[in-house]
């Protein structure tokens, strides 16, 4: 299953999108520029860039990012007061999303083999698995895998990066100064987000983990959050370090299971802040960043901030 959409994500694939992801970085630049000093960086910035990133390699035009948006934002945030159903549907909101969803991708995946391209909603419309067309299910299981998980743990990331050295502008005076920290910026501001709270595992046998015994069949929470702040790893965790020489973080899941987009993330991480910081000549908070009610993925939800930019 992950060697259907492998190819996209390796590191030299991913290299080859820099220029575009800059441009896409500058366009969304352009309209925080353009808000004359006031905005809400996580609703009307952070969101849509990786958004767009991640829509353009599925082939999903730029009219339809509205409306993805607004599908993760209720699965991801299913019982958040401003963005989830539960409060209005219950248990039924969980399978309107999925709903809404599976119209969507019926609709790309038959566009998509009655007009072929070079993106990925092409090969997920063509992928096969031991010789057999993969099925409806699993497309659209893979569509909502790399759109949500591609964009909205990003944006998150982001999001705690600008939030962290508004706090601290010491850093981003240095970030400003120095650019090419921004690569390693961008793990740390990857590592405090850490966006995907929590897997679930069940081991097949009796382990001991740090002292503390696991019988087989138990089930046991991967915390990440605690994970990216443990301070038997990280020196001064809970604090944002930009140039941070090893940052062995475990956001991005761990083995066979590591993040497919992780490369993604970085680079747009990266080029985001590169593109950002030296038209940024002042800002502050407008008031409280605001996280998503959430307990499996979730991160800023509302950011105002004041600014002066170049």
């Amino acid at each position: 299953h992950r060697l259907i959409a492998q190819g996209f994500f390796n590191r030299s694939n991913i290299e080859k999108l820099r220029t575009r992801t800059q441009a896409q970085a500058d366009h969304f630049i352009d309209k925080m520029a353009a808000m004359n000093g006031t905005c809400d960086f996580a609703a009307d910035v952070a969101f849509w860039f990786p958004l767009r990133v991640v829509l353009s390699i599925m082939g999903v035009p730029p009219e339809d990012d509205a409306h993805v948006l607004k599908l993760t934002q209720q699965l991801f945030g299913f019982m958040d007061p401003d963005l989830g159903l539960a409060q209005q549907l219950g248990e039924m909101g969980a399978l309107k999303v999925i709903g809404d969803f599976s119209t969507y991708v019926d609709t790309l995946i038959a566009d998509r083999r009655a007009r072929p391209s070079d993106d990925l909603g092409t090969v997920l419309a063509t992928a096969e698995i031991d010789g057999a067309p993969i099925d409806s299910f699993k497309q659209l299981s893979y569509f909502i895998l790399v759109t949500t998980a591609g964009h909205d743990t990003t944006s998150a990331s982001i999001a705690e990066g600008l939030n962290a050295l508004i706090d601290d502008p010491l850093a981003m005076a240095r970030l400003k100064a120095k650019p090419d920290l921004c690569a390693t910026a961008a793990d740390e501001f990857i590592r405090l987000a850490a966006p995907v709270k929590h897997f679930l595992r069940t081991p097949t046998r009796d382990v001991e983990i740090a002292g503390a015994p696991i019988k087989a069949g138990e089930t046991i929470m991967l915390a990440y959050s605690s994970a990216a702040r443990d301070e038997t790893v990280f020196s001064n965790p809970d604090h944002i370090t930009i140039d941070r020489a090893v940052n062995q973080h475990l956001a991005f899941g761990y083995g066979p299971h590591v993040c497919l987009g992780k490369h993604l993330a970085r680079m747009e991480t990266e080029i985001f802040f590169r593109r950002l910081l030296p038209r940024l000549q002042t800002i502050e908070r407008a008031g409280m960043a605001q996280y998503t009610e959430g307990g499996f993925v979730s991160g800023i939800k509302k950011m105002p901030i004041r600014y002066l930019m170049r």
